[in-house]
């Protein structure tokens, strides 16, 4: 019988990992995508955020919000997959649909790395970081209480993690 091949996460098979000139590795488009594409399906575990906080600093780095106390995404090293390789940047090409689909914000030509702003599925401080990014419209540095921002909320409007898209409807 054959051995049954199981991932944490679905990934659209015309992406790759590649290295990039500021973040190490990252995710990079094999042919040209189009709007609303799906990009991954995101798989793993809930974590709580008091167990997240004991995960390594590398591990941290892979998971992502899903609720004012709760991540999402893989706990140990040989769950990580390409889905995990995808950086932050303050002008990106995806968003989210729901909960764990990542989809394609506009047009993605081949060769173009695939980023999408953490401000779309993180509300905690936990993570706050130094960006990268370079983009002309550069925050400089991420905040969990980013998503807070007209300007963002607008740029990513409908892009948002759901739960993210409910604290700004009550708002």
């Amino acid at each position: 019988m054959q051995k049954e091949l199981r991932m944490l996460s679905w990934v659209n098979p015309f992406l790759e990992v590649g290295k990039t000139k500021k973040y190490g590795n990252g995710v990079f488009a094999k042919k040209n995508l189009k709007k609303d594409e799906v990009l991954t399906v995101f798989g793993g575990y809930v974590i709580p955020i008091d167990e997240f906080k004991k995960l390594s600093v590398e591990m941290q780095e892979y998971a992502y919000q899903i609720s004012e106390n709760l991540l999402f995404g893989p706990v140990s090293e040989n769950e990580v997959c390409i889905s995990e390789y995808f950086n932050h940047s303050c002008n990106p090409n995806a968003g989210f649909r729901d909960q764990l689909t990542l989809v394609s914000m506009k047009d993605i030509n081949v060769g173009e790395e695939i980023t999408f702003d953490y401000a779309v599925c993180m509300t905690s401080d936990i993570l706050d970081l130094k960006c990268l990014c370079e983009s002309d419209d550069c925050r400089k540095y991420i905040k969990g209480n980013d998503w807070k921002k007209t300007e963002l909320q607008k740029k990513y409007n409908g892009y948002f993690q759901p739960y993210i898209r409910e604290m700004i409807d009550k708002k």
